[in-house]
């Protein structure tokens, strides 16, 4: 991913022509509107991630008014998920993400070139930056629907142990309640060894597998274990169903 952000040899960006020009002016026609909806997507992701600790947004200096032109992340030094971790995961999903721009100090072609760094010890600030930052979906084309789109999830199994029917003292099942109190995601409940409970809806395990993009492999069921997998879902596997393929 690193590599997409090298630049190897000297270019130049020439006077923009005519018809690039030509466009540019139309656009600030709409200049405000388009500000306006940057602000938007900005909000809405500061709204929605104020509770992630791990998480920070690119603050807004005291001393302007920004064009909002591009939302960026900051993870927690101490934060075990990394930028390629969200970058790989968005991707299963079809969502595109990148890396923060490289520092040029970094850069292949200026490697020669001296470097002043402001701090006494360590990296950077814009390699401390460019190691925990990325940037998040921000084009104006972007609906809201597809800004706020709430996951779907499947807790497999909420038996105390596989292939049995017995709920109590179940981990799987405090789980799943869990996942459901504290997160705002449609979660499927799947327990083929039951018709039905009173706290939870029972799904067919075939539904549940197609529709959910978060699959969570609770309890190691047999009817689990010839379940194909399939590209472009997140499968978290804590009971080893998985191991049999």
């Amino acid at each position: 991913m690193q590599d997409i952000m090298n630049i190897v040899n000297c270019g130049y960006n020439y006077r923009m022509s005519n018809i690039v020009a030509g466009i540019g002016r139309g656009q600030l026609e709409v200049l405000d509107e388009r500000i306006k909806k940057k602000k938007e997507i900005y909000e809405t992701y500061k709204a929605e991630l104020e509770e992630i600790e791990d998480i920070k947004l690119n603050p807004i200096c005291s001393y302007g008014n920004p064009n909002y032109w591009l939302s960026v992340i900051e993870l927690k030094e101490t934060s075990k998920v990394k930028p390629l971790d969200i970058i790989l995961e968005l991707e299963k999903d079809n969502i595109e993400s990148r890396p923060i721009w490289k520092p040029m100090n970094l850069q292949p072609f200026y490697k020669k070139y001296d470097f002043f760094n402001s701090n006494d010890t360590g990296i950077s600030v814009s390699e401390d930056i460019f190691n925990r930052g990325l940037c998040i979906p921000s084009d104006t084309k972007m609906t809201k629907e597809e800004q706020n789109r709430i996951p779907k999830i499947a807790c497999m199994g909420i038996a105390f142990k596989p292939d049995i029917d017995d709920l109590r003292e179940s981990p799987a099942k405090y789980i799943s309640s869990e996942i459901i109190a504290k997160t705002e995601a449609e979660v499927f409940i799947v327990e083929p060894n039951i018709k039905g409970h009173q706290s939870f809806s029972i799904t067919s395990l075939e539904h549940a597998y197609q529709q959910a993009d978060i699959i969570v492999w609770l309890v190691r069921h047999k009817d689990f274990l010839n379940v194909k997998p399939v590209e472009g879902k997140i499968e978290l596997d804590f009971c080893g169903v998985r191991k049999s393929l």
